[in-house]
């Protein structure tokens, strides 16, 4: 089960990067809050929406994200 949840994460963070690519940044955020949802553990979820915030210049979810991927 633990393996399904992996590759549904990696699934949902994958097609999130491929809609940052298109500008989609609000459907992407989505995505990345539905992977770290389906596999809490998986860090680069929180880092991916760590990054959109930063660029969008929003410091404290950007922060927050940040502290979540690493801890």
């Amino acid at each position: 089960m633990k393996d399904d949840q992996e590759m549904q994460c990696q699934m949902l963070i994958d097609q999130g990067d491929q809609l940052i690519e298109k500008g989609d940044i609000y459907n992407a955020v989505k995505l990345f809050r539905k992977a770290v949802k389906t596999h809490p553990q998986n860090a680069l979820g929180y880092e991916r929406l760590s990054s959109v915030y930063h660029l969008r210049n929003k410091w404290k979810p950007a922060f927050h994200f940040a502290k979540k991927a690493v801890a």
